[in-house]
């Protein structure tokens, strides 16, 4: 499976910048595609929120990840985190809000979301 993540930084002007990022998981080749070429959207696309701009914090969160409902359990949203967490070691979770959130954490060694169980504080 030949994929690909995107990194994007989203901090809407006046905010501190590299706060806010879309981190995407593209598949770049046509044989996985199963038609004449990739799709024209990403597999996977997560929401991260890096806290380490902000004075007295320091960690990043991984907010939300979101795969189409055609494509889940297929491993698109664990090669993401892992992309995610090459760009940003010691990356946290957030709790899952869904039964495959609960599963993705469960397979990352993650049962309640974060790393200890619950949304880092």
């Amino acid at each position: 499976m030949a994929l690909e993540a995107v990194f994007l930084q989203t901090d809407p002007p006046g905010l501190v910048a590299g706060i806010h990022w879309q981190a995407s998981l593209w598949l770049t080749d046509f044989r996985d595609a199963g038609a004449v070429g990739p799709p024209p959207y990403p597999v996977a696309v997560a929401w991260l929120t890096d806290f380490r701009r902000v004075p007295g914090l320091d960690c990043v969160l991984l907010d939300f990840i979101l795969v189409p409902d055609h494509r889940r359990r297929s491993g698109y949203a664990a090669a993401l985190v892992a992309a995610c967490r090459d760009r940003w070691p010691g990356l946290d979770l957030t709790d899952p809000i869904s039964p495959e959130g609960e599963a993705l954490a469960a397979s990352l060694g993650a049962p309640g979301g974060a790393p200890g169980g619950g949304s880092p504080s």
